[in-house]
């Protein structure tokens, strides 16, 4: 296996498996903060909150003498400076801030609902295939599963493109019918669902059942696939 890591001039077409992250023209969702060194102890935070990101949330992370404090907005990206100065104020009201060394750090998200598994005989795995959730934007163990599961289809002479789509394309459609069900709510009814959250024993389960594609899911496909379109024209859903 020849892996080619942050180099350019390389021709994609030339590649068996690809893996260049998000496609610019079809994001959903756009990130910018900070990384830096501190001394603060390992914490996790989060902020949901409209002003401080819109339709999205914000977060502090620190481990290890390294922190991370960013904004992800899934609409009016336009506000991005102002809703990361928001998430800054916030965060000094909450927790004691020690920033040293910061860098600025950005990204976007990208989906599709069909997966963009395969063209001609090229494989697209992670964002490249547009596999994120519509939700909050995760995806690492997505792309950590599509690249196993490309490379099995090739050791193993199988169909990729069948292959993600059985295990990808409910959790797709299910991360899309609970942005939908997020977005409906509004600022009144996140703080409701992060207190059912925090009531539950094990709120990874609570989350697991809320990606399964069950019956109730299938009965909301329609109208939250007709609302999300209307939502994001450049994205294939």
């Amino acid at each position: 296996v020849k892996i080619y890591f942050n180099q350019k001039n390389i021709d994609p077409a030339t590649m068996d498996i690809i893996a260049v992250g998000t496609a610019s023209k079809k994001i959903f969702a756009v990130d910018k903060g900070i990384q830096f060194e501190t001394s603060m102890p390992d914490m996790a935070v989060a902020i949901v909150n409209d002003d401080a990101a819109v339709k999205g949330y914000s977060y502090l992370l620190v481990a290890d003498g390294y922190g991370c404090i960013c904004t992800v907005l899934f609409d009016e990206f336009q506000k991005a400076e102002s809703c990361y100065q928001k998430t800054l104020e916030l965060l000094k009201n909450t927790v004691e801030l020690d920033i040293k060394n910061p860098k600025k750090v950005g990204g976007i998200g990208s989906f599709c609902l069909a997966g963009n598994f395969a063209v001609n005989n090229q494989l697209f795995v992670g964002e490249a295939a547009g596999l994120q959730d519509l939700l909050w934007g995760f995806g690492i163990r997505s792309a950590m599963h599509s690249g196993h599961l490309a490379a099995k289809s090739i050791i193993e002479g199988l169909d990729y493109r069948a292959l993600a789509s059985a295990h990808f394309q409910p959790k797709l459609k299910a991360s899309m019918i609970i942005r939908y069900l997020y977005e409906k709510i509004g600022a009144f009814g996140y703080s409701k669902l992060l207190k059912y959250t925090n009531r539950k024993a094990d709120p990874i389960y609570f989350l697991y059942n809320a990606h399964r594609f069950t019956r109730i899911h299938k009965l909301i496909f329609p109208l939250a696939r007709y609302s999300m379109r209307k939502r994001y024209h450049n994205l294939n859903l």
